[in-house]
């Protein structure tokens, strides 16, 4: 299973946080997978959370495709 194509993408929040953390931006889209169904994708993009801290870091939950749980439930975790 993949994913084949995005829309209505677009950003949720930015740096909802407090002060002086790390800069993120929080972002939400509808992932089209290859096996016809559309899910919601929740996505935060955070500043020098890269490789070794040097680039851009994404974070990403698929609605009903967390199969680890990991931003249970429903991707509530990935979100602001």
């Amino acid at each position: 299973m993949s994913i084949v194509a995005f829309d209505k993408v677009r950003e949720v929040a930015f740096r909802p946080g407090p002060p002086n953390t790390i800069p993120r931006r929080f972002c939400s889209a509808i992932a089209f997978v290859s096996d016809g169904l559309k899910h919601p994708i929740y996505y935060s993009i955070g500043e020098d959370t890269g490789m070794i801290g040097q680039t851009y870091g994404v974070e990403w939950c698929v609605v009903g495709l967390d199969r680890n749980w990991a931003y249970a439930p429903s991707c509530k975790m990935a979100r602001p």
